[in-house]
């Protein structure tokens, strides 16, 4: 492989030393880091690290941060989960933000913790809980197409009808949920979101992201792209023709003046690049990832740093494109030009350099993507290096002192 096993190993007792140190890892009433969907990250991360590393305390700060996910569950909206921002309301006492896509941040972080901790007693009171979300969600914020909505923006009712990071991050929810319990109806759910993330023009949505931060787009569009490619439950349900899901939506325009932010064709006028009729859903959410992956195999430097517009607050999504090229790698989904890429970045992040430029162990957000990178990495090295890696693991272990962030 061409990921240094060493560069891993210094990453990943690096990256959990950090986390173990924060408030998070206490499980007390401060338990928070910054935003509630960005500590889902890291909660994602820990829960690979805690294996990999036989670290038994693992389970109790998952669970520790589930509890408080349920039990903030609805300070928005009904059956919506806390975000960690967005609860000041204005004079009409319309709350300020409930957003389907950071939401579905946290509901991830949830089911992951139920499959990491099978016999754990609470599993189903958390898989309740998630589910009250989802079906509110399918309920409320979804087309008559089964396209999804962005929820509660700037204090108005789903302003944009429908939104591709809602669709790419909810539709991972709907998977990993309909996996996880086998409710097949999930699964069904998400096909439509599925169409509209294989076809929708992801370089001219309403607030132009691909702009300001291509690896915004791509780390979390990838994130339901790949769980509708890799799922086989999933690539029967996509084997069909497109149904036409983009559908101009009438620019609803809200106070603030945002307006629907869907791609603006109609079913008629399917006009995206890598549209075909004779393609299946499937083929075309494949076509979609092949442009994501062309992207970042052409768009990183040889130092590991991605080229794209350097706004700062931007910048945060980068540091999770190794987490998106190891899940597509371990699904079949990409090849050695992947595992390159991977190498390229991860050997960045426990320098100064990177301190600086993604403010990693200052930014919350960065900091749990760049560990659930190397988290990811480093299963993928214990799969294929074996003991070999876990002496690598345990040797440095015995050092703790070398790997302060």
């Amino acid at each position: 492989m061409k990921i240094n096993p060493k560069v891993v190993t210094k990453g990943l007792l690096t990256f959990t030393n950090w986390f173990s140190a924060h408030s998070v890892w206490n499980c007390g009433m401060a338990l928070t880091m910054e935003s509630s969907f960005e500590e889902s990250y890291a909660v994602r991360a820990m829960l690979k690290a805690g294996k990999i590393l036989g670290l038994g305390r693992t389970e109790k700060v998952a669970h520790a941060c589930c509890d408080r996910y349920l039990q903030f569950q609805g300070v928005h909206e009904k059956d919506m989960f806390d975000m960690g921002y967005g609860y000041n309301i204005d004079d009409k006492g319309m709350v300020a933000c409930s957003c389907v896509a950071d939401a579905a941040s946290v509901a991830a972080s949830i089911i992951e913790t139920v499959m990491a901790y099978p016999d754990y007693p609470g599993n189903s009171a958390y898989l309740d809980s998630v589910r009250r979300y989802i079906d509110y969600v399918l309920e409320t914020y979804t087309t008559e197409e089964g396209v999804i909505g962005v929820g509660i923006l700037s204090h108005q009712v789903n302003p944009m009808r429908t939104y591709w990071c809602a669709n790419a991050l909810f539709t991972e929810v709907l998977v990993l949920f309909a996996a996880a319990t086998g409710e097949t109806k999930y699964f069904d759910a998400a096909v439509a979101p599925c169409e509209y993330l294989a076809l929708f023009d992801y370089k001219n949505t309403q607030w132009k992201e691909w702009d300001s931060s291509p690896s915004e787009v791509i780390l979390y569009t990838s994130s339901g792209v790949l769980q509708g490619l890799s799922s086989p439950e999933m690539k029967k349900r996509l084997a069909i023709k497109p149904k036409g899901v983009l559908r101009e939506s009438g620019f609803a325009q809200a106070e603030d003046g945002v307006k629907e932010a869907s791609n603006k064709l109609t079913a008629q006028e399917m006009t995206i690049a890598n549209y075909n009729e004779n393609k299946t859903v499937y083929e075309l959410l494949h076509a979609r990832w092949k442009e994501f992956s062309e992207w970042l195999y052409k768009n990183q430097d040889s130092t590991g740093y991605y080229t794209q517009p350097h706004t700062k607050n931007a910048r945060s999504y980068e540091a999770g494109l190794s987490w998106t090229l190891c899940n597509a790698y371990r699904s079949g989904l990409a090849g050695e030009e992947a595992l390159a890429a991977i190498g390229r970045q991860l050997s960045i992040f426990c320098t100064d350099n990177a301190k600086i430029y993604l403010a990693l162990f200052a930014n919350d957000f960065a900091t749990s993507l760049a560990y659930l990178s190397f988290a990811a990495a480093a299963e993928m090295l214990a799969e294929n290096m074996g003991e070999e890696f876990q002496l690598m693991l345990e040797d440095g272990m015995l050092c703790p002192e070398k790997y302060v962030w």
